[in-house]
């Protein structure tokens, strides 16, 4: 039962839910499941970050995330603008978290335009 059901979600991966199949999966230990939603993420990471489940994130999440070297982007700038709406999303809070963060981005691959528009802004 329990493949069949990890196999229907598998099935189910969208970027709007990603996260919260991926966390199911680590609370209930289906390592199979975990993987298959931790590879989606990564893959999709342009589109994940967009919903809902992404800004519910406890920081630990976020870093891992954003952290892992395998990110299928082709540039660092959705990396750096994931974070920093991450933070704005409950500012108050997060706040303390930013540098946290931001020594997980490759700040070198960022370039030159993005750093004076958008950087220098934030």
């Amino acid at each position: 039962i329990q493949s069949a059901c990890s196999q229907f979600l598998e099935n189910k991966l969208v970027p709007s839910n990603c996260l919260g199949i991926r966390k199911f999966a680590e609370r209930h230990s289906v390592k199979s499941l975990y993987n298959a939603a931790q590879v989606f993420c990564k893959r999709n990471f342009k589109e994940v970050i967009k919903h809902t489940e992404f800004f519910k994130l406890p920081v630990h999440k976020v870093a891992e995330l954003v952290g892992c070297n395998d990110l299928q982007v082709c540039t660092e700038e959705p990396v750096f603008e994931a974070v920093i709406k991450w933070v704005e999303h409950d500012a108050g809070k997060r706040k303390a978290h930013l540098f946290r963060l931001m020594k997980l981005i490759c700040l070198p691959l960022l370039t030159a335009r993005y750093l004076t528009d958008v950087v220098d802004k934030q």
